[in-house]
């Protein structure tokens, strides 16, 4: 079990009917996912047994920055539920439910500091981005985003970057055809402007947007061809004053029957993601380059935690480093011309059993 010191007390307050919690320095506290031992490289359902979630499934969950508060979106039939829980005394209070204001879609992220609140409310067949603030007092009324955040065509799919720059998907134009993945900067406290981000978009839809660690990398759903079935999770990374082509994030989380981003642990360790298995969840490593990874590609200076995603996001030519003892996970070269290549100049091939580089298999070095 992963576990985190924080301190804490919590004052309840109201936001436009919405009871939240306010956190300011006192006792400490263990944190934990509900006690769920967390996945590795293979995803697990995220399926919490906690009292009063009896008959109703957690369709998205929503961990303040800090960790200190988390926000379970459930679902029952065709009725959402929003429940509060907090981390106090080494474990998770008792559910509490909490009234968002009336059309609320869904709760959609923190300001990195955890001071705003940023959430989507329905209007007719659209929806708003709507903010909150909180200090030491309590929190303010909900606010409306003005345009360009907010359109007359709507906004879906929002992402709260590091910087709070505000990551969306919308059909307003221009558009290459459909939903399209938008970014609005912060500046000085507001968003002058949003920005199409074509590179990730296609005349399909793409929605559903997650911003990792730093703005290291965006994911978000897409359904253009090529994909394993339906909506695929494809990523990109900044490159400049621009992104990378997107990437499918690859068989350790898409299937034939689609899948959506939903967010991502408060460290960036775990992405979380609904699928027909409902929501899941698997360590960022497993299908993402992490900064501390020990496998490097030598060509991108991306970094990785484990040798296959490093192998799917390779192209042909390219050499990946790795340490005795990096890995030791079946691996499947894709048909790729990689080289694998050993940290250590005496150890030039990390393969245990030195099966041919055109092999659709190997094993890592122990």
């Amino acid at each position: 079990m992963r576990t985190t010191r924080y301190n804490a007390r919590w004052i309840v307050q109201s936001l436009a009917g919405v009871t939240l919690l306010a956190s300011v320095a006192c006792g400490a506290f263990d944190f934990d996912y509900f006690g769920l031992e967390p996945p590795g490289l293979e995803k697990k359902r995220f399926s919490p047994q906690i009292s009063g979630l009896e008959g109703r499934e957690v369709f998205s969950v929503h961990f303040t920055p800090d960790g200190r508060e988390c926000y379970l979106v459930t679902k029952a039939g065709d009725t959402r539920e929003v429940f509060l829980t907090k981390n106090e005394n080494g474990g998770w209070t008792a559910l509490e439910p909490i009234r968002l204001p009336e059309g609320t879609t869904a709760i959609k992220g923190f300001s990195p500091d955890g001071t705003r609140l940023y959430f989507v409310i329905r209007r007719k067949r659209m929806a708003d981005v709507y903010v909150a603030t909180r200090s030491a007092e309590g929190w303010s009324p909900a606010k409306r985003l003005p345009e360009p955040v907010n359109h007359e065509q709507g906004v879906i799919g929002l992402a709260v970057g590091a910087h709070e720059d505000l990551y969306f998907c919308s059909w307003r134009p221009p558009s290459q055809g459909a939903c399209d993945v938008w970014r609005a900067k912060r500046v000085d406290g507001a968003f002058p402007m949003a920005e199409n981000l074509t590179v990730l978009n296609t005349p399909t839809s793409e929605c559903s947007i997650v911003s990792g660690p730093n703005d290291s990398f965006v994911v978000f759903y897409s359904w253009r061809p090529g994909g394993f079935g339906q909506a695929d999770l494809y990523v990109s990374f900044p490159k400049g004053e621009s992104w990378t082509a997107p990437k499918n994030v690859g068989p350790r989380v898409n299937t034939a029957s689609g899948e959506v981003p939903q967010t991502m642990s408060p460290d960036g360790k775990y992405l979380f993601f609904y699928s027909e298995r409902g929501l899941c969840w698997i360590e960022t490593r497993a299908v993402l380059p992490v900064v501390d990874g020990a496998i490097v590609n030598a060509n991108t200076g991306q970094r990785f935690g484990s040798l296959q995603c490093a192998i799917h996001y390779a192209n042909d030519g390219d050499a990946l480093v790795i340490p005795p003892g990096s890995c030791s996970e079946p691996i499947d070269l894709a048909g790729k011309d990689i080289v694998l290549r050993s940290t250590i100049p005496s150890d030039p091939d990390p393969a245990a059993d030195k099966a041919p580089i055109d092999s659709p298999t190997c094993t890592c070095r122990q």
